[in-house]
């Protein structure tokens, strides 16, 4: 059994919502190098991954911030059949996922094979 909770697919609308839009704590910018760019920087992949420059991966994120989604862990890619956040509604889901430019998700719906890549 592993430790913690699922909460990879939600932590980005989760930080999004609270930091961004509802408590205002985090600017874009900065919600940005939390969620991308730092992360990127601490397990030494930055700039490859965590940037958009000409040197880094094509890997980007759109969201639709206007739009709501009420969690449902049926709704939800994990292993697991439940979450902590049932009926909580959070914006910034992911519309578009481009990795190493190829489209993974599109208008929030997974496409392709959709292998997880490993990249270290």
């Amino acid at each position: 059994m592993w430790g913690g909770i699922p909460v990879i697919e939600v932590m980005l609308p989760y930080v999004f919502t609270y930091g961004v839009k509802k408590l205002g704590i985090l600017t874009i910018e900065r919600f940005i190098e939390v969620l991308s760019e730092n992360p990127a920087r601490i397990i030494g992949l930055y700039p490859v991954k965590g940037s958009v420059t000409p040197s880094s991966d094509a890997d980007i994120i759109t969201t639709d911030p206007s739009k709501y989604v009420k969690i449902a862990a049926d709704s939800l890619h994990h292993k697991v059949d439940w979450t902590t956040f049932e009926g909580v509604s959070l914006t910034g889901w992911p519309k578009y996922v481009v990795v190493n430019g190829r489209l993974l998700l599109s208008d929030g719906e997974l496409i392709g094979e959709n292998r997880l890549v490993r990249y270290i």
